[in-house]
């Protein structure tokens, strides 16, 4: 999986876990939430450390 859908993933996993939040499912959101928090800072990481794009010219 690339880096890019790894944070979108992850950014989308978290935002469910707010709307869990906001609903009766409270535990199961907070639990959500944070997975999708670890999965965006897995996937900053490993866009950080995929170095520079490559030139095309």
């Amino acid at each position: 999986m690339s880096e890019r859908r790894l944070v979108g993933l992850g950014a989308t996993v978290a935002l469910v876990g707010i709307a869990l939040c906001a609903s009766d499912m409270q535990d199961v959101g907070a639990w959500t939430t944070l997975l999708g928090l670890i999965v965006t800072i897995w996937g900053v990481h490993r866009f950080g450390r995929s170095g520079p794009d490559q030139d095309f010219a």
